[in-house]
């Protein structure tokens, strides 16, 4: 019969599955066997940020060096992602489309950092 619902026990709940076996990229840092440094990998993003908009904040000139050392950042976490396919942390695709990303961005802030 076209249309209908299946039985109840027939139903799998969408959040258990996950194609080829692949857990969410979140998972990482969940997994047991997750590096020391994955905790500080995760956070120095956000204080390299932080420590790259303290120029702005207390009124200097136009920050092309912070811009810079941001751009940089953003373009270098492609390698903390090669390593996190390498333990298994991650999919290769979620690699890939970071790793497009990251460099996109970070070349773009490096563009902004010479202008």
């Amino acid at each position: 019969m076209a249309g209908a619902t299946p039985a109840p026990d027939k139903v799998r709940p969408a959040a258990a599955t996950y194609p080829d076996g692949v857990r969410p990229a979140s998972c990482a840092a969940a997994r047991t066997e997750a590096p020391e440094w994955l905790y500080a990998a995760g956070v120095m993003p956000s204080l390299i940020a932080f420590a790259s908009g303290i120029p702005w904040m207390i009124g200097t000139t136009w920050p092309g060096p912070s811009l810079g050392w941001l751009g940089m950042g953003i373009a270098a976490s492609v390698l903390v992602d090669r390593r996190l396919v390498r333990l298994g942390l991650v999919s290769h695709d979620y690699a890939r489309l970071r790793m497009v990303l990251s460099v996109g961005l970070g070349a773009l802030t490096l563009l902004l950092a010479v202008r």
